[in-house]
This record gives structure tokens, C-alpha cells and sequence, in this order.
């Protein structure tokens, strides 16, 4: 069994005495401005507000074509939008949306983003990547209330 000192002794042969720290370092570099840099803007996400006294109700809303292969009520309510309905995520009740907020957003800007959807029981969650249309404006309509675009902030 090889000790570490020939192990290490045969890595430094192999890619010359010091690389090994000099990969490691450029790469923690790397990590450390992927992480922190501000200038890098992170995917927004569109927070609506809904209040469907029920979880059916919202999923209906969301995802179900009003006629056979036809939009869902949402994309006849969002009609310059054209949402990619398959990566919409929907929560209803505090606990859902607690746990649908939290795997977007940091804690310390859960309570802001909590704050804007308020008392309703339910929220839609529409990532920049299910905006089929470059220059769409989101809005209220008679179903939801728009809250805002926020920047995710991973933790």
C-alpha cells in the first residue's frame, strides 16, 4: 500500500509540482465569483397571488385546457404571454407555499416575498424560462394578483 507522501510524490511528477494547488486555488476563485459576483443577475421568477378556495380549483386554473387541446383559462387570461404551462408551479395553504417559496428564495427574503402575496390562500410561481413571448407583460386578471418578478436567490 502506497503512503501519501508517494502518492503525493507521483502526482507532483505527474503534473509538476505546485498544479495541483493551482487547479484547486483557480477553481475555489472560480466558485467564490460564481457565488458572489453582483453583476451576475440571476433567472426571475413571476409571483401571482390567487385566491381559488381551493388547491382543484388552482390546478384546473393552471393546467387544464378549457376545450380539448386548447390553452389553459391562464393563457386566455395572459394572452401576450404565451406560458409554458408545464414549468408553472402552483401552492395552496400556508405550508405549501411556505415550501414551494423556500426552494426559490432565501429565508431572509421569504418574509418579503410572503408579505406581497398576503392573506390568499394560494400562489403561482412562473419561471423567465415558461415566458414563451420576449416582450409579454404579466398583469393582474380576474383570478390572480400579480406580486412581482423576483430574483431567485439560492442558498
Amino acid at each position: 500500500m502506497a503512503t501519501w507522501r508517494e502518492i503525493r510524490e507521483n502526482l507532483f511528477l505527474a503534473f509538476g509540482r505546485g498544479s495541483i494547488f493551482r487547479y484547486h486555488r483557480q477553481h475555489k476563485e472560480e466558485e467564490f465569483n460564481l457565488t458572489l459576483n453582483p453583476d451576475m443577475s440571476l433567472p426571475a421568477v413571476h409571483v401571482f397571488a390567487s385566491d381559488f378556495p381551493s388547491k382543484q380549483a388552482l390546478l384546473d386554473y393552471c393546467y387544464s385546457p378549457v376545450t380539448p387541446h386548447g390553452p389553459e383559462q391562464i393563457n386566455l387570461d395572459l394572452p401576450d404571454a404565451a406560458l409554458d404551462t408545464n414549468l408553472i408551479e402552483i401552492a395552496h395553504g400556508d405550508d405549501e407555499i411556505h415550501e414551494l417559496l423556500s426552494d426559490y428564495f432565501l429565508i431572509r427574503r421569504l418574509g418579503a416575498v410572503k408579505a406581497g402575496i398576503g392573506p390568499s390562500p394560494g400562489c403561482v410561481l412562473v419561471p423567465r424560462e415558461a415566458i414563451q413571448l420576449s416582450d409579454a407583460v404579466l398583469h393582474d386578471t380576474g383570478n390572480l394578483r400579480y406580486v412581482g418578478s423576483k430574483s431567485r436567490s439560492f442558498g
